[in-house]
């Protein structure tokens, strides 16, 4: 019994990983919407978007349910939580792309930028 009880704790520990964590950071959610202003580069936003995509991945991947010995644990609905938690991030940092594209292609149709 206390070895199918702690290989089912086990699985709680999947889900604790510092990658995973992090897209529940509310804070860093609460200065997405700064990031436009700081302007960062093009592949500092691919890079962020590429991460949170293959966590959309990785999630779509996952087994549903897990077994631990005569326990099977359902594991869906925490699986759905946290890929709708990574789509939501790469939808925000997509939309700092385009916030930042369009700021920059009213600056090139005022004449501000001329080169690149």
């Amino acid at each position: 019994m206390k070895k199918a009880f702690n290989k089912a704790h086990s699985f709680r520990e999947m889900w604790e990983e510092e990658r995973r964590k992090s897209l529940w950071d509310h804070k860093a959610k609460l200065n997405i919407e700064k990031l436009a202003e700081k302007k960062p580069s093009t592949v500092q936003l691919e890079r962020k978007m590429m991460f949170y995509k293959s966590l959309v991945l990785e999630f779509d991947e996952m087994p549903k349910e897990r077994n631990a010995l005569f326990i099977c644990v359902y594991f869906g609905n925490v699986i759905n939580s946290f890929k709708n938690q990574a789509k939501e991030w790469l939808d925000k940092h997509g939309n700092v792309m385009r916030i930042i594209g369009e700021k920059e292609l009213i600056d090139i149709k005022k004449g501000k930028i001329t080169t690149y």
